[in-house]
């Protein structure tokens, strides 16, 4: 509903990349950018052990959330305007702006390495 999901698809598009890359580096008993299945299995479980955390908080969305965002009446949507209108004023910027952030972390990206 606030972009979660682009920000989600950007996110993890760096993430997938980079946790292949750490197991690159550890594998290959077949020479140099060989990525065996366990290494691919551990590669896959960082992503997910990184990732999931943030997909969660962006589909964890409070019940009444949808129907808020997309009003289906003329009263609802009068009723959208109105809120928005408050929510958007000076006084309450800062707070809307925390209230709508879909997803945060403190943790650093996985770092992004690449073999040749």
């Amino acid at each position: 509903m606030g972009g979660g999901g682009a920000s989600l698809a950007l996110t993890s598009g760096y993430v997938l990349a980079a946790s292949p890359a750490d197991a690159v580096e550890g594998a290959a008993p077949d020479g140099p950018g060989h990525l065996d299945r366990a290494a691919l299995d551990r590669a896959l479980a960082a992503f997910d052990d990184w990732m999931r955390p943030l997909v969660d908080a962006v589909q964890g969305i409070p019940d009444g959330s949808v129907r808020f965002a997309y009003p289906r009446s003329r009263v609802g949507l009068a009723a959208r305007w109105v809120a928005d209108a408050v929510l958007l004023s000076t006084p309450l910027r800062r707070l809307a702006a925390r209230m709508t952030q879909v997803a945060d972390t403190d943790g650093p990206l996985p770092p992004l390495t690449m073999t040749v």
